[in-house]
């Protein structure tokens, strides 16, 4: 039976101490048995609770004689704190049949909200929309206030439902971190982590992530003792090795495996300190290279590293000229390279003809005495 329509919504709120709250504002709940019923029905999610079950839930193995008189007192008063306006028949706390219920829908009840909210995280990530995943899990684990139906221990129901929704919580805390990875995310998530495997450290997914988050991080090293400190805790504590997942990751961390994602370590320069995007100095030999209409030329540079510094201004002058052969050279060359041994090392420019011999080229020095870099024509 669907829950009747209300003018007047109640959010419940279990995931931590037992909330409630109405459109005016929260609703206080007054006495231990009254809270232990309404979150009794609160787990029902609208369904009808029969009177013998929430008598055992008030009282266990030794209820009062006076058991059924003493729950309708509670069911009264719990009725005028929900509805304390109310005129004529109750609209929240309904008696149906032998027993009762609340009437409400399940957004209403943030263990539900989060529920829900997670299954679109868990979807989300499976078809490959991390960033919206992240949003829902995160917005789905930002409803959580302490332990599931804190302040209920004692209770069977509220025991089952801790444990059913810490699981999912869990592993929602989970499918979040895997998405935070798959953003390149990797250093943000290791402490969570890290965390995480404390509380649970038989987890096998965890350990997984974090082995990946740290080699995605720059850390392999680091990466290989996660991997040796989940061995050690599995074998120490149940007697098993790592599953086929962690001992995959593994071995994909040894081997370099590019799929698993390549590390970050280096830091990315600030502007001021990038190498310029120009051959500074170099006006004359540059005209040299543009000017010439049809001719084809390419930079020859020392194969020194004394070089690297002048590399990106090098790429950049190539993208934005002609150059169709290339060819490197030792650093120790003085003068133009000698053309029948430069002609066997050129490079053809993707769409371009390859020499067809020494006689094929011919050069001419376009640089200064101290840099041997030349322009090379094809006959």
């Amino acid at each position: 039976m669907r829950p009747r329509p209300y003018s007047d919504p109640v959010d419940y709120s279990v995931l931590g101490p037992l909330r409630v709250e109405s459109s005016n504002g929260p609703v206080e709940i007054r006495g231990a048995k009254e809270r232990l019923l309404l979150a009794r029905l609160v787990a029902a999610s609208g369904r009808l609770v029969p009177t013998g079950e929430l008598v055992d839930t008030l009282w266990g193995d030794e209820p009062p004689a006076s058991a059924g008189k003493s729950l309708q007192t509670f069911v009264l008063r719990l009725r005028n704190a929900l509805e304390p306006e109310r005129n004529g028949s109750p609209s929240l706390l309904l008696t149906e049949g032998p027993g009762y219920r609340l009437a409400l829908d399940p957004s209403q009840v943030d263990a539900e909200r989060f529920a829900r909210l997670a299954r679109i995280g868990e979807r989300s990530l499976a078809d490959g929309r991390p960033e919206n995943a992240a949003a829902a899990l995160t917005e789905a684990l930002g409803l959580w206030r302490g332990p599931a139906y804190a302040g209920f221990d004692g209770a069977a129901f509220a025991v089952a439902e801790g444990r059913r929704l810490e699981e999912l919580r869990v592993s929602a805390t989970e499918d979040r971190l895997a998405a935070e990875l798959a953003l390149g995310r990797a250093a943000a998530t290791v402490p969570e982590l890290e965390r995480l495997i404390g509380e649970h450290p038989m987890r096998e997914r965890l350990w997984e992530m974090l082995v990946t988050a740290l080699y995605r991080a720059g850390r392999q090293g680091d990466a290989l003792g996660a991997y040796e400190r989940a061995r050690a805790v599995l074998a120490d504590e149940l007697g098993v090795d790592p599953g086929p997942g962690l001992r995959a990751v593994h071995a994909r961390v040894l081997a370099h495996d590019p799929t698993l994602g390549s590390p970050t370590s280096r830091q990315t320069l600030p502007p001021q300190l990038r190498p310029a995007r120009t051959l500074v100095g170099r006006d004359e030999e540059l005209a040299r290279l543009r000017d010439g209409g049809t001719r084809r030329c390419a930079a020859i540079r020392p194969s020194s590293s004394s070089a690297a510094p002048r590399a990106p201004a090098v790429r950049h002058w190539r993208r934005h000229s002609r150059p169709r052969w290339h060819a490197r050279v030792p650093s120790s060359t003085t003068g133009p390279p000698d053309s029948r041994r430069l002609s066997t090392g050129l490079t053809r420019t993707p769409g371009r003809t390859n020499p067809t011999g020494p006689g094929s080229t011919e050069h001419r020095c376009c640089s200064s005495p101290t840099t041997p870099t030349c322009a090379v024509r094809q006959r």
